[in-house]
């Protein structure tokens, strides 16, 4: 059985999980934001991996949402044109909103005191496989 969900302008399909033990959407915005840990007024990493991980976590258990966090190392240019590395969590999100997606984005860059965070937005498709 294939049902069809109008959501953010776009159709999603999909297959309820009693037919098949599974469920595709299409036309999900898969979200990925690159958080760097490097504090913005110290220039060095104040904050561990684990403490930045559970912050991430409280703020999108707090708004109910899914999510999927792993380390990264990521590197960036300064306004002097001088490549930095830093460590990086990656939080994976779905079908956000603009407005939603940058309120997230400012609180945790208030949270963990950093500068920016490098977001990477893409269309494609989620599949969920349900055990029966």
């Amino acid at each position: 059985m294939f049902n069809f969900v109008k959501q953010n302008g776009d159709i999603k399909t999909s297959i309820s999980s009693s037919d098949k033990g599974f469920k595709i959407e299409k036309g999900v915005d898969i979200i990925s934001l690159y958080v760097g840990l490097t504090d913005k007024d110290e220039n060095r990493q104040l904050i561990t991996k684990e403490v930045a991980k559970e912050v991430l976590k409280t703020i999108c258990i707090t708004k109910n949402m899914g999510y999927t966090i792993y380390e990264a190392e990521g590197a960036h240019k300064d306004t002097l044109n001088i490549l930095h590395t830093e460590a990086t969590l990656v939080l994976e999100l779905d079908d956000l909103g603009k407005e939603e997606l940058m309120k997230i984005s400012d609180e945790i860059c208030n949270r963990l005191n950093i500068q920016s965070i490098f977001i990477v937005k893409k269309k494609g498709e989620s599949y969920y496989h349900f055990f029966k």
